[in-house]
């Protein structure tokens, strides 16, 4: 069962790549989709680091997820900040950030341990970007006069939306289930890494939709 863990976990590592290659493969690339690809990079450099800490069996890289929700939240706000169909919802994007840094800092100082599973920081900065998800896909679903199926934001939407599920649930079953139920951790190990590789592969579908010349991607509504 360890060796199903280790070769899920990989799988979805590797499938971090999807979306870059697909984009690579799929020029040009806008903006917004260099933005993606940047996300989905800077997510497998950091699990790169992570398997690194691994391998030297150091034991203490729980740390590191305080810094990758904080980088992952903002470089999701700043592909979502393209796809507002309001200019104002935009600003409020650019202004959500540093509250949002200034709340994880202080809930990261005075409520977390960094010898255990992140309980509170983790799974708040899962949910407040899965919000902010849901209102991009909702809002642009109820404007958009094509076929979503042909819009590169549906897709990746969707993407973030299955990947942020799982980050705002897994880590408090996490904890619970380390104390209580080592097989059960185990078989959530393996469930993970394949709902992240699904939402990877979500990500990089919408790498094929076509590009939209600039200023033609986004409808404005009042």
């Amino acid at each position: 069962m360890i060796a199903a863990v280790y070769f899920f976990a990989y799988l979805y590592f590797a499938s971090e790549l999807l979306p870059p290659l697909t984009a690579l493969l799929r020029r040009p690339v806008d903006r917004t989709r260099s933005k993606v690809v940047l996300f989905c990079l800077v997510m497998f450099l950091f699990d790169m680091v992570l398997i690194g800490f691994q391998h030297r069996a150091s034991g203490g890289n729980v740390w590191l997820s305080y810094i990758v929700h904080p980088t992952e939240a903002v470089l999701v706000c700043w592909i979502l900040s393209d796809w507002q169909v309001r200019p104002g919802t935009r600003r409020a994007l650019g202004y959500l950030v540093p509250v949002y840094l200034i709340t994880m800092t202080i809930l990261t100082l005075t409520e977390e341990r960094s010898d255990t599973f992140s309980l509170i920081t983790g799974s708040l900065s899962g949910l407040a970007i899965l919000c902010l998800v849901l209102y991009t896909l909702v809002s642009n679903s109820l404007l958009e006069r094509e076929e979503l199926r042909h819009r590169d934001w549906f897709w990746v939407c969707l993407g973030f939306t299955v990947y942020f599920c799982v980050e705002t649930g897994v880590e408090p079953v996490e904890r619970l289930l380390l104390s209580i139920d080592l097989p059960a951790l185990i078989r959530l190990a393996i469930v993970k890494p394949v709902v992240e590789t699904v939402a990877m592969v979500l990500i990089a579908r919408g790498m094929f939709c076509p590009v939209r010349p600039p200023g033609q991607d986004r409808v404005l509504a009042g």
